[in-house]
């Protein structure tokens, strides 16, 4: 599914959203299949991966913050998977 969307010229807004909306919640489905979900990194590695279209651009702790505090509002995979 990142294949399909990475093609459409999304802007970043754009594209966090489609993370938070279509992305999130398969990753979501397949950790509470499983007690220790063992491909969180992969996921998230997939997920940034797609949104600065290879290497990031920006620390990924600020790329979570709140747009006044400069950031996207990228979901904290680690944070989700832990209160999963």
């Amino acid at each position: 599914m990142i294949n399909i969307w990475s093609s459409r010229g999304l802007s970043i807004y754009g594209e966090v959203t489609l993370i938070k909306t279509l992305l999130i919640p398969k990753v979501v489905y397949a950790w509470s299949l499983s007690p220790a979900p063992k491909y969180r990194y992969r996921y998230r590695y997939l997920i940034y991966k797609y949104l600065w279209k290879g290497k990031d651009k920006v620390i990924r702790v600020s790329a979570m913050n709140n747009h006044k505090e400069g950031g996207i509002k990228v979901i904290d995979t680690e944070s989700l998977m832990k209160s999963l």
